[in-house]
């Protein structure tokens, strides 16, 4: 991918490295091709990403839509450089979805319109589990942000976030999805300009509150043990997946070297060309067994892991959004029997010496028994406002509670069988190298 338009700058700012702008379609230097452009390459070329390149070129149904992301585009300006992406939503059952006025929308997005979306899922659904996106960074540190292999892994995972939140009962009813996947530049820039002060406010509070509650219900903690070694095992599995793949590469690239040196034997000690001829074809055979697997391995088995990494992170997050949760009305019972335990000494004439003294002179009358009546009625307004305020918190958490669970019965069915696919698929192209090879 060609980017002389870096060449003549010479200093770009990296996407999300300051602003956190949305794609408004404004006049910029479009430098990369298209996604066609770039899958019309061969596949030898594009090494282990063609795969990803023939998936993320589909469109693929979820829910009520069939939705497609591709057709990258780099943009070039003055102030930073980045790419957006084109995505192509149709609504399968008109009916079913009154709320979508057109069949079809083509809009295009950026990777930070992505957060966005996302960081207002949080704020409206702090008890949904919601689908994690690619981090900003790539898998291998070695990737250029800019190439055809990041980019192209970076599409694969986007696409898993919106087709995930187009499957979900709630998510995909929410009006900011609706905004994300339909509205022009325009009206996309208000939507998003008008609500980013008010998340920001909302974070800043929700970072605020300290995670001082009692011990988590029996159920929960479980689904918090559950969910680290999960984490843990898929981490482990990744790392070391890798690492065999990295091993692999280097053994096809060494591979390669062996025909020379067997051709040149071969030559040279003409009683022995037979069999050294039928090792050769041996080894070209074995070669192009490992090279299919290595073209598999991204698509097929370390992009969806990876995924699976980072949404365990993602159930991670919505349980400790459920805590908060109950951290408030912890906090509002804690204060609920403050005041009834104030207002038991003043009825006792025990408590608030300090403020009836201060009253006397203020006031300059011993009028004392008005003065604890006034306090009492005080403090009976306070604890039939906390009653209500505990009532309502109450059944905000059993909701969050209950959306959670369910969510996560979801998420346990989803996973269970994407898992095994991953893991069977992978095992079976091993199974099936050998037996080409054998």
């Amino acid at each position: 991918m060609q980017m002389a338009a870096n060449a003549a700058t010479g200093k770009e700012r990296l996407e999300g490295s300051g602003s956190h702008k949305p794609f408004t379609g404004a006049v910029s230097v479009i430098t990369s091709p298209s996604i066609d452009a770039i899958s019309s390459f061969s596949s030898e070329s594009l090494g282990d990403d063609a795969e990803v390149i023939a998936d993320t070129k589909s469109a693929q149904t979820a829910g009520d839509f069939q939705i497609s992301i591709g057709n990258p585009e780099k943009h070039v300006n003055v102030m930073e450089t980045f790419v957006s992406f084109q995505i192509t939503t149709k609504v399968l059952d008109p009916q079913a979805r009154p709320d979508l006025i057109e069949s079809e929308y083509k809009v295009r997005r950026r990777y930070n319109d992505f957060l966005w979306l996302r960081s207002r899922l949080v704020s409206e659904n702090p008890t949904h589990i919601i689908p994690p996106l690619p981090e900003k960074h790539n898998l291998k540190e070695q990737l250029d942000r800019y190439s055809r292999e990041f980019i192209h892994q970076r599409i694969f995972l986007l696409q898993k976030f919106i087709l995930r939140l187009a499957d979900h009962p709630t998510l995909s009813f929410n009006k900011y999805f609706i905004v994300f996947l339909t509205a022009k530049p325009a009206t996309f820039i208000q939507c998003r300009r008008h609500e980013e002060s008010i998340l920001s406010r909302l974070s800043s509070s929700m970072h605020n509150l300290v995670l001082s509650h009692s011990p988590r219900s029996p159920e929960f903690q479980a689904v918090s043990d559950y969910i680290s070694n999960l984490g843990e095992k898929l981490h482990a599995i990744e790392k070391i997946a890798h690492r065999i793949h990295l091993v692999r590469k280097q053994y096809v690239k060494e591979e390669k070297e062996l025909p020379l040196a067997l051709n040149a034997w071969a030559s040279a000690e003409q009683e022995l060309s037979h069999m050294l001829h039928c090792v050769l074809d041996a080894i070209e055979k074995c070669n192009a067994a490992h090279k299919h697997l290595l073209t598999s391995f991204v698509p097929q088995f370390l992009l969806p892991l990876h995924e699976y990494t980072l949404y365990v992170d993602a159930v991670k997050e919505a349980l400790i959004r459920r805590d908060h949760l109950q951290v408030e009305h912890e906090r509002m019972v804690q204060d609920l029997e403050k005041k009834r335990l104030a207002k038991a000494h003043v009825e006792a004439g025990q408590g608030d010496s300090a403020m009836l003294f201060s009253a006397f002179f203020n006031r300059g009358t011993s009028d004392t028994d008005a003065l604890r009546d006034e306090r009492l009625e005080k403090l009976d307004n306070s604890i039939q406002d906390l009653q209500k305020s505990i009532g309502e918190k109450g059944d905000r958490t059993a909701i969050g509670d209950a959306d959670f669970c369910a969510d996560l019965e979801r998420w346990h069915s989803v996973k269970d069988q994407d898992l095994k696919t991953i893991l069977s698929d992978h095992a079976n192209r091993h199974v099936l190298m050998y037996e080409e090879v054998g």
